[in-house]
C-alpha cells in the first residue's frame, strides 16, 4: 500500500517519514498565471482500477473565480516530470491566448 519513489514498497513509518519531508515529496511546482500546477510524490498507491499503481500525481489549482482543476497520476517519476511539463505546456499556451 505504500511506496517509496523508486516503487518499492515501505511500511506507514517509511511512508510518515518520507511524506513529511517536503524534498522528498514535491516533484515541480509552478505558477502560470491564475494557476499553480504541483507535482508531488504521495507514496499511496492511487489507482482504483486495478491498473498498476499511481504514487505520484499532477494538480492544477485555479485561484481565480472561475474553478477548474486537472489533474493526473503516475507511476514513476519519471512519468510525473513528463505529465508536469505537458501541463505547464497546456496552461503556458493557454495564458498566451487569453
Amino acid at each position: 500500500m505504500y511506496y517509496d519513489k523508486d516503487g518499492l514498497e515501505i511500511d506507514v513509518d517509511e511512508w510518515t517519514e518520507l511524506f513529511s519531508d517536503k524534498q522528498y515529496q514535491i516533484i515541480q511546482q509552478d505558477k502560470i498565471g491564475n494557476n499553480f500546477i504541483s507535482t508531488v510524490w504521495l507514496g499511496l498507491n492511487h489507482s482504483w482500477n486495478g491498473g498498476g499503481i499511481k504514487i505520484f500525481e499532477t494538480m492544477v489549482f485555479n485561484d481565480s473565480e472561475e474553478i477548474e482543476q486537472d489533474m493526473e497520476r503516475y507511476e514513476t517519476e519519471a512519468e510525473a516530470i513528463r505529465g508536469h511539463e505537458r501541463f505547464l505546456e497546456k496552461y503556458t499556451n493557454r495564458e498566451q491566448t487569453e
